[in-house]
């Protein structure tokens, strides 16, 4: 059996499933893990011992935690009404923006979330080649000057940093020195080939972390008084489900879960495992595509109904270069094994992962033999007792407060739970990889 749990601004809900069937719903007003539990044993009621996952729903709640003035009433988090922070934001680029207005990020609720930006000299192209020298002295200075002004958050993006994140690694790890516990996210750790949507995603994990942290924890308090022995998870903006200490280093990914799982809760409703789903809803209706049983992008039941059915999932998105079809064939081949990799890592269990969608694509205006690809995986998720402590295995390890750094292995769209620093996840080529130069990694 499985159960979905939404904690959103209107209050907290749950399902129960059973093969796609509703054995039973809770739903009541308010927050914090007194009325989570609450919810939580109305819905297992007798069913407790045969539960095997638990997914949460979390992104309404850390949106509303934004939105909400810093004096608001906090009706979005927890107990503690914890708020995103103010948030430095640092761009590591060949030259700094011409007017005030291009050094501020385009989206004005990720620019209002920045008390302020400073721009550094550094970056690389898309294929890892640098444009400018990291100004070390700079580095050490901003450093110190941080950490005189008792900043909470930082937001690191620099140019080229999924081919070659080296700079952002610098300073974040120069910066975390001089500031122990800060938390500091580096934008190669999500994804996307432009800057400015690596930037906000970075800035808006830095200013959920306070938020996240008392969310997840109450949460994990929650499910492990009713249900200690199934498996915690958290519901992610692609559709498929983190593990809750990835979650708690890297919020953002939870971000868009409630959409996501809405498609995927309609398909399975309907018994279909590819179709274009449109949903009314209060805002307008929600468009969107599921393949493979995996949504691509509300009625609160659907969206409770997907959050249950989130598969475990994980995807790598890679720039190489290779010389032939033999070396790409052996490129693919890598890239395959390490996805299928990534989705036990998960909490699948070994051998139900399957590649869903499959992508190999030349790039254009590019040296002759670089290719794109782009693969995604899902699995079927493991029995409790391969985890017991709902955390999944291999590398969902968190190193503290911090986001610098994160598996070597770069899952893009859904940012890998930070490990210590200096152990960061990488755009570098691997010795040994088969066949080709890979230029950029994310898996």
């Amino acid at each position: 059996m499985l159960v979905g749990v939404r904690w959103g601004p209107d209050g907290c809900s749950a399902v129960l499933l059973s093969d796609s069937r509703v054995l039973a719903a809770a739903r009541a007003p308010g927050h914090g893990r007194t009325v989570l539990t609450r919810v939580l044993a109305d819905v297992y009621g007798a069913h407790a011992a045969a539960v095997r996952h638990v997914t949460f729903v979390i992104g309404p709640a850390l949106l509303a935690a934004v939105r909400e003035p810093a004096d608001g009433p906090g009706q979005g988090a927890g107990e503690g009404a914890a708020r995103a922070v103010p948030v430095v934001a640092v761009r590591i680029a060949p030259w700094p923006a011409r007017h005030p207005a291009l050094a501020r990020h385009p989206s004005a609720p990720i620019a209002g979330l920045v008390a302020r930006s400073v721009t550094l000299p550094g970056g690389h192209d898309l294929l890892g080649r640098e444009l400018a020298t990291l100004d070390e002295a700079r580095v050490g200075e901003l450093a110190d000057e941080l950490a005189a002004s008792g900043v909470r958050a930082v937001a690191v993006a620099a140019c080229g940093s999924l081919a070659a994140p080296a700079h952002e690694r610098t300073f974040g790890e120069r910066l975390l020195a001089a500031v122990p516990g800060l938390r500091i996210s580096l934008s190669h750790e999500f994804g996307g080939q432009d800057l400015a949507g690596r930037e906000a995603s970075a800035v808006l994990n830095a200013a959920l972390a306070d938020v996240a942290e008392e969310v997840l924890g109450a949460c994990e308090a929650a499910a492990g008084r009713v249900v200690p022995r199934a498996q915690h998870g958290v519901a992610r903006g692609d559709g498929g489900r983190t593990p809750l200490a990835r979650a708690r280093t890297l919020p953002v990914v939870a971000v868009g879960a409630a959409e996501a799982a809405a498609l995927l809760g309609a398909a399975r409703l309907a018994g279909l495992e590819r179709c274009r789903v449109l949903l009314p809803g209060p805002d307008g209706a929600l468009l969107g595509e599921v393949r493979s049983g995996v949504p691509l992008v509300p009625p609160a039941d659907l969206a409770l109904i997907g959050t249950a059915l989130c598969p475990p999932m994980a995807w790598v998105d890679e720039v190489v270069q290779v010389k032939d079809a033999r070396e790409l064939a052996a490129v693919r081949r890598d890239a395959e094994q390490r996805t299928i990799a990534m989705v036990t890592a998960q909490g699948a269990a070994p051998g139900s992962a399957r590649l869903v969608e499959t992508t190999v694509v030349a790039l254009p205006f590019s040296p002759a033999g670089t290719i794109r690809v782009h693969l995604r995986a899902v699995g079927e998720a493991a029995a409790p007792d391969a985890a017991p402590d709902g955390s999944g295995v291999g590398d969902e390890r968190a190193a503290g407060r911090s986001g610098v750094g994160g598996q070597r292995a770069r899952e893009a769209g859904e940012a890998p739970a930070a490990r210590r620093a200096g152990e960061g996840r990488g755009a570098r080529a691997a010795k040994g990889a088969p066949g080709g130069r890979r230029l950029r990694r994310s898996g």
